[in-house]
């Protein structure tokens, strides 16, 4: 103690300050704390200190992550005690939000000034910045209206980018009615996103994106998350990097519920209801019966929503003369547009109300030209998942689900490498592993291609799909033209193994493109064969298309019910003299079904209690000939669907719920 005490003295002699006290707490609050803003007392803070912002409060602020000197943590959080917050762990749910455990009292909320800081992201971080850790907080795009990016973490430059940065339980969300283009922009080194709800990322006209990386090398973490947003929830290329050959690597995505409300395939604004018309003061319109519409009207970004026109309303109404309208308010209008004609059906001019009140008198005056569109404005869909520029990604353990034809054609999944502004002809999709998830509720599976249509790219390669469950798969239902998978222009190392899909599109898998498909494995699956198969374009089902695409494949231990043939024969075995499969007199693949048990719980079972003959044993098989066999009963086993580890936010995964087979 006195040696301390004499380093202070002399230091202090000579005019030098000791290093400051490492672990202090900053509070900040509106009045009477240390700081009254955060971003000072974010500059003020050294490595080991943490900054408190007072729960329940709102912050007006632009904060930054400055670039400081040292190693360590930051921390950023609200204040509250950990004892009435999510454990480290466990998902964030705010109280607006269904199945909530947090109240939003206990986070510290942080607003934008809006006006001319519409754009600026209510977080970002310096170029070089490190060492922080955010959590407990609340990023609310109230003041953003729909304009660009929440949370920024990296630029679009070659400068160096921040590192080691987490965000853990926070909250980031959109404008409720407006939207926002996009949550979090993951442009560094070890970034992680833990535990967090994201949510209202939607956009009209434009794409939108809970979580995109375009020009951070990795590691990524993105773990137990709700991810919500209408163009892609995830997104890993799409602009080329500005680093010359760099790809998003080892970035891991898990556990996460990746989703769109289904209410985002109907219109963003509802129809005015209840228009009426009454006649009104002095105005310019000419003797005649008039025909009135209503349009609601909102402003997100840079575009204008619409809503489908109201029922049509008339009065005759005489020479020089107004009219009063009246409707039922829209939820997130700024204001109407009110078409008008003088023959029924016909509204070809219109007049935009001042505000979002929901009467007006019309005068006549001031007519723009312009028709009613026949139905409103949706947001841009496009898929849940997307890489145009990744490699050695895992999704693993996640819930992807609720995505129809609308800007795409309905996949959850598309894998295609994209050289977007050519200049990035390093472009690839590789060593991507998709693994023990639940994908339901699509029109489509997979979308994977082999090289960028338009631009010069890598070849995508080594593309693992195993072990998930994919059921709800169903292009009637969710639009388009979809198949399950749709494999073309050449990817090589396609594999996939173990999964089980309930679907009611045409092909199981669909391959398309002058190239052929190298080395695709296709095994210890099932799935419902529907009309085709294994298909692909200007081919045939079956045989002809594994030929033709999948040359030197493996594709064996299937089993697809209401296939014409008990079995595909795979290629990589020599033909035998009887070049088509052997008929058994035992039973068909067609006696297996799917049934739909308690949620969370699909299994397969056997139409009748009698057995059939079957190649998919679980053990690899050396042919797809088998010598006839029966399946006999046992005890429970697995299915194809392993069960996995349950997801902290999840109660129930698919489990075996009944006895499974074997040959023998």
């Amino acid at each position: 103690m006195r040696h301390r005490l004499l380093v202070s003295l002399a230091l202090s002699v000579i005019g030098l300050s000791a290093a400051p006290v490492r672990g202090a707490t900053l509070t900040v609050c509106a009045s009477g704390c240390a700081y009254t803003s955060p971003q000072a007392a974010v500059d003020a803070a050294h490595y080991g200190d943490t900054v408190s912002l007072r729960a329940g409060q709102t912050f007006v602020v632009h904060l930054v992550l400055r670039a400081k000197s040292g190693t360590g943590w930051i921390d950023i959080r609200s204040d509250a005690a950990d004892s009435v917050l999510p454990a480290a762990g466990v998902r964030l749910v705010p109280n607006d939000r269904p199945a909530s455990n947090t109240s939003r009292t206990l986070l510290a909320r942080i607003i934008g000034k809006g006006g001319a800081y519409k754009t600026a992201p209510l977080l970002r971080a310096e170029p070089g910045a490190h060492g922080y850790r955010l959590r407990f907080l609340e990023f609310d795009g109230v003041e953003h209206i729909g304009y660009e990016t929440l949370i920024q973490l990296g630029e679009d430059t070659s400068v160096a980018p921040p590192s080691d940065i987490v965000l853990d339980r926070v909250y980031v969300h959109g404008h409720r009615y407006k939207g926002q283009k996009r949550g979090l922009t993951l442009n560094g080194v070890r970034l992680s996103v833990l535990g967090s709800y994201i949510s209202d990322i939607k956009a009209v006209n434009a794409d939108s994106q809970a979580i995109v990386g375009y020009n951070g090398a990795g590691p990524l973490t993105i773990d137990n998350n709700y991810i919500e947003a209408a163009a892609e929830n995830i997104l890993f290329g799409g602009a080329d990097p500005a680093i010359t050959g760099l790809v998003p690597s080892d970035i891991a995505v898990r556990r996460n519920t990746l989703t769109k409300p289904l209410a985002w395939r109907n219109a963003i604004l509802a129809t005015p209801g209840s228009p009426k018309v009454a006649l009104a003061g002095t105005g310019v319109l000419k003797s005649a019966t008039h025909y009135f519409r209503v349009v609601a009207l909102m402003t997100t970004g840079t575009r204008v929503a619409l809503s489908a026109p109201s029922t049509e309303v008339s009065l005759s109404v005489p020479a020089s003369r107004a009219v009063t309208l009246s409707w039922s308010g829209v939820a997130g209008a700024d204001r109407y547009r009110i078409y008008r004609s003088t023959a029924p059906g016909a509204e070809n001019v219109y007049f935009d109300t001042p505000s979002s009140a929901t009467s007006f008198t019309y005068t006549g005056a001031s007519e723009l030209s312009g028709a009613p569109a026949s139905s409103g404005t949706k947001w841009v869909v496009k898929n849940i998942l997307e890489m145009k520029n990744a490699e050695r990604v895992r999704v693993e353990g996640n819930v992807l689900e609720n995505i129809w034809s609308a800007g795409q054609y309905g996949y959850a999944v598309v894998l295609t490498p994209r050289n977007a502004a050519n200049t990035a002809p390093w472009s690839r999709v590789r060593d991507i592993v998709i693994q023990n998830n639940i994908i339901r509720h699509a029109a489509g599976v997979l979308n994977l291609s082999g090289f960028d249509d338009t631009g010069v790219t890598m070849r995508t390669e080594r593309i693992t799909v195993r072990n998930n469950l994919m059921y709800d798969i169903d292009n009637t239902k969710y639009g388009g033209l979809a198949k399950a998978f749709l494999i073309g222009d050449g990817p090589s190392e396609v594999t996939f193994d173990n999964n089980t899909l309930v679907h009611t599109n045409s092909s199981i898998v669909y391959a398309y493109g002058s190239r052929t498909i190298p080395s695709f494995v296709y095994t210890d699956n099932i799935s419902l064969h529907n009309k085709y198969g294994i298909m692909g374009d200007g081919s045939t089902t079956g045989t002809p298309t594994i030929n033709r695409y999948f040359p030197g494949s493996t594709i064996s231990c299937n089993v697809s019910p209401a296939a014409r043939h008990r079995c595909i024969r795979s290629p990589t075995h020599s033909p035998r003299p009887h070049s088509g499969p052997r008929r058994s007199r035992t039973r068909r693949p067609t006696t297996i079904g799917f049934v739909p048990a308690a949620p969370w719980r699909p299994r397969v079972v056997p139409a009748e209690r009698q057995g059939w003959t079957s190649p998919p044993c679980r053990r690899r098989l050396r042919q797809c000939r088998l010598p006839r066999r029966r399946l006999h009963r046992r005890r429970p086993h697995r299915l194809p669907i392993r069960p996995t580890r349950p997801p902290l936010h999840a109660r129930a995964v698919p489990t075996p719920a009944s006895p499974a087979f074997r040959c023998r």
